[in-house]
């Protein structure tokens, strides 16, 4: 596993790079714990069957390159062979502008990257794998998300400062009431959320 932090201009939407390759003998089943971050795989080996145990009606996806929208609960993944590729860890705000997709639309699922960038994904994939080790892979993400960033609607002022102020650590005021700042940030964020930003108010 390599990691590395994307540029800082790409900070407030991109939260890190992994770049990996694993290989097993047999089945191999991981847990993936929910976070408040969407993730984008883009994969350069063998397909990846990815589960939600706690939604039992749901049907197991077989997929390579796929973007899985943010949950609430956690999902299982399994391969046997090898696995090579990069993820991509987003905030909402960020999957919503790079993607160009309502996040309540993708919520809870997993979405091929073809059905999402068509052409332009699979041309990112294989850029990405024929790049010359993990640097190069991961300036070539700085590049091409930084201009697809550019291309896009950047969100609201109102939502994008409400997503923010949700982000920070809660600090309790001395009534335990709290802070004003942070009750108009969730006010914000629920009432403006679903329609301008594409994430659905939790």
């Amino acid at each position: 596993m390599v990691e590395r932090t994307p540029h800082a201009g790409l900070g407030p939407h991109i939260r890190r790079y992994s770049g990996y390759q694993e290989y097993s003998t047999g089945p191999f089943r991981r847990r993936e714990p929910a976070t408040a971050d969407a993730v984008l795989i883009i994969s350069f080996g063998p397909s990846i069957d990815v589960f939600y145990p706690e939604k039992p009606a749901c049907a197991g996806q077989r997929c390579r390159s796929f973007f899985a929208g943010l949950d609430d609960g956690p999902a299982l993944t399994e391969y046997a062979g090898s696995q090579h590729g990069v993820q991509v860890d987003l905030t909402p705000l960020g999957a919503h502008m790079l993607l160009g997709v309502p996040m309540h639309e993708v919520a809870g699922r997993v979405v091929e990257l073809d059905d999402l960038l068509g052409a332009d994904g699979r041309r990112l994939v294989e850029r990405l794998y024929d790049a010359p080790g993990w640097a190069a892979r991961f300036d070539l993400l700085d590049a091409a998300i930084a201009k697809r960033l550019g291309e896009s609607t950047p969100p609201s002022p109102d939502v994008a400062w409400a997503w923010s102020r949700l982000r920070e650590p809660v600090v309790a005021c001395p009534s335990g009431r709290s802070p004003r700042s942070s009750a108009a940030a969730v006010g914000t964020w629920h009432g403006a959320s679903a329609s301008r930003s594409g994430c659905r108010p939790s």
